[in-house]
């Protein structure tokens, strides 16, 4: 394999969500796009009033108080299977979600702010159809049992649960908005096939008082085989 074979990374992020109230009715197309959340899809598809219109508010407060399920069917490029690293990367989930792939559950999430990136060379199919399945618990409601199970702290304003959520504090309702309980992939799923790939790079400039710098640069680096690189840093704004 040559080094350019090696360093090859085949990725895409999933499009085109399906989403239903969890084990109810049929499935319904979510908005365009990679990215979504319950709100927008029911508005999109007029199964919802305007929340910020009048006081529709009150007429979706249901949402929030109800599980959510969302799907996705993919292919992976066949030329993939060559590779030997195989993640899909959930950017973001609101909040509280199971993840199922190809049957099979790969993920528990509890926090809507991370990123996580889960190993799936072990079920994940080539030229073939996947199905990935997400089920969105009600925060609302898995933020109520997490306060009875550790006691009641005060907040300035509404629902107190929401301390007990890593999630929008706003989705609960501020001074400026509705209280808007959502759910959902709301950032980019990625399927990405990769033998080595530098995962996370940190940079650390040190300047003396004589003005000599120096760079210092960390990197993680996931790698399937050994290799020898050599990196030539360049300033851009020297004319080589």
């Amino acid at each position: 394999m040559t080094m350019l074979e090696n360093l090859s990374t085949i990725e895409q992020t999933l499009k085109n969500w399906k989403y239903r109230q969890n084990n109810v009715g049929d499935w319904k197309c979510s908005r365009v796009g990679c990215a979504t959340e319950i709100f927008a899809d029911l508005l999109e598809n007029k199964e919802i009033p305007d929340p910020f219109i009048d006081l529709n508010e009150k007429e979706v407060q249901w949402v929030g108080e109800k599980d959510w399920e969302y799907k996705n069917e993919f292919q992976v490029d066949i030329n993939a299977a060559r590779l030997k690293q195989h993640q899909i990367i959930f950017e973001g989930l609101d909040t509280f979600a199971t993840v199922f792939l190809n049957g099979k559950k790969i993920l528990e999430s509890n926090n809507m702010f991370r990123t996580y990136k889960v190993d799936v060379k072990k079920i994940i199919k080539f030229g073939e159809t996947n199905n990935i399945t997400i089920v969105f618990r009600s925060a609302l409601l898995e933020g109520r049992n997490l306060e009875k199970e550790v006691g009641k702290l005060k907040c300035f304003n509404g629902e107190t649960s929401r301390l007990q959520v890593r999630k929008a504090q706003y989705h609960y309702g501020w001074d400026w908005g509705p209280i808007l309980m959502s759910c959902g992939p709301w950032k980019p799923v990625r399927v990405v096939s990769y033998n080595n790939i530098i995962q996370d790079v940190y940079v650390k400039t040190n300047v003396t008082e004589k003005l000599q710098a120096s760079i210092d640069i960390l990197t993680e680096v996931k790698i399937a085989n050994s290799e020898n690189l050599s990196i030539e840093i360049q300033d851009p704004m020297v004319i080589i």
